[in-house]
């Protein structure tokens, strides 16, 4: 994703999460190779949210290559580690359209 269209992305999934109840805690987390895009609290709930787009050939989940979960797991850990929350923790993907960056879909507990 370029840096641009990576802005844009993240400024969609921000305000989508937001007009829901989301607190936004974090975006862009990283530690070492790991990165997390968004860090978010609702209902005294974490999420660790991934970004990801999709076009019309392929579904979402075949977007989500297992490498960039395993990176977003791992900066998750960080996270929880420095932070010593110890409350209900969710890992999910927010896709998005590539052109219009519209939020398609949210998977929650996926990695």
């Amino acid at each position: 994703m370029t840096g641009h269209k990576r802005q844009a992305a993240e400024k969609s999934a921000r305000q989508y999460l937001e007009m829901r109840g989301f607190q936004i805690l974090e975006t862009n987390f990283k530690r070492s190779k790991y990165e997390i895009d968004l860090i978010a609290t609702k209902n005294q709930n974490l999420y660790f949210m991934a970004i990801h787009w999709a076009d019309d050939t392929m579904s979402s989940l075949d977007m989500l290559a297992p490498s960039n979960l395993d990176r977003a797991r791992r900066a998750g850990a960080s996270w929880l580690e420095e932070n010593q929350w110890t409350g209900v923790v969710h890992n999910g993907v927010i896709i998005l359209d590539q052109i219009s960056f519209a939020v398609m879909n949210i998977i929650e507990d996926l990695f």
